[in-house]
């Protein structure tokens, strides 16, 4: 392909040139693309299932205190302490996945703190209740958890390699 151009970047990059039209099409991760796309109608999921880069959704969840009980999702969303002016405060570093997380699992009052790394602290200083962050494996965030008196709740929202571009480009016309 004489015209074809192939640059390595980081996922996060690659999003974000996709929707200001600078990259005609991307490989990312599903999470990066749902975190950073922002629901750009402009921007289309070819291939969801490259069957490489799968990834977790992961709630880190204190084991002692008000939590020591709670090993469920359910049971974290009906502890009464939720309310609009006492929310569940959780640290993540993906904001658009954690909002719509809690949304479709029926939470009502959480707030969402903003971090880039060492999430697993934020509960033992008292700046969040728990984490959510996305994993590979699970084997580092149940490490680091146990380490940090935190127990593992949620292991869902499957995350494979995904293959979007612009959507000018399914016309024909330019990106």
């Amino acid at each position: 392909m004489p015209q074809l151009e192939v640059w390595f970047q980081r996922a996060s990059d690659v999003v974000r040139k996709l929707s200001y039209g600078d990259f005609d099409l991307g490989i990312v991760g599903l999470d990066m693309f749902a975190e950073l796309s922002h629901g750009d109608p402009d921007l289309v999921v070819v291939h969801d299932a490259l069957d490489f880069g799968h990834c977790h959704l992961g709630l880190g969840v204190p084991m002692g205190g008000k939590f020591a009980d709670i090993s469920t999702l359910d049971q974290l969303r009906s502890m009464p302490e939720w309310s609009e002016s006492n929310p569940l405060r959780v640290v993540t570093g993906y904001q658009n996945v954690a909002r719509k997380f809690f949304q479709e699992q029926g939470f009502e009052h959480v707030v969402l703190l903003s971090a880039d790394g060492a999430l697993e602290a934020a509960p033992l200083m008292g700046s969040a209740d728990i984490i959510l962050d996305l994993v590979s494996t699970g084997d580092h965030l149940a490490d680091v958890c146990c380490c940090c008196h935190l127990d593992v709740v949620a292991n869902t929202l499957l995350c494979p390699v995904c293959f979007p571009f612009p959507v000018a480009w399914l016309d024909g016309s330019e990106a």
